[in-house]
């Protein structure tokens, strides 16, 4: 509720800037590039994965060498998103942390 300059001093938005600056710089700095960085990590994971499937894929005469590379290669892309989620949800914890506190 703003203050009336006949019972108070009157309101100085510079009072806030210090909280806002934080959560602002939070918000548009420090979880984009958390989340960018883990992205990248992500995609060379992904990469090298995606290598070495391709390496299987070439050197396999059977079917059932096909489905061993294509499920140890989904089985891989699965630890990676499961890694990446909770990566990223220790970056944003630390980052919201930093920022109350």
């Amino acid at each position: 509720m703003p203050r009336s300059t006949e019972t108070g001093p009157p309101l100085d938005p510079m009072n806030y800037a210090p909280a806002v600056l934080t959560w602002w710089r939070m918000a548009m700095f420090d979880m984009p590039l958390a989340y960018a960085a883990e992205t990248n990590a992500f995609m060379e994971r992904w990469a090298a994965h995606q290598a070495e499937y391709f390496q299987k894929l070439s050197g396999s005469t059977t079917f059932e060498e096909v489905a061993e590379a294509q499920s140890a290669f989904v089985d891989r892309s699965v630890e990676d998103y499961a890694q990446s989620a909770r990566a990223i949800s220790r970056d944003f914890t630390i980052t919201l942390e930093a920022a109350n506190g």
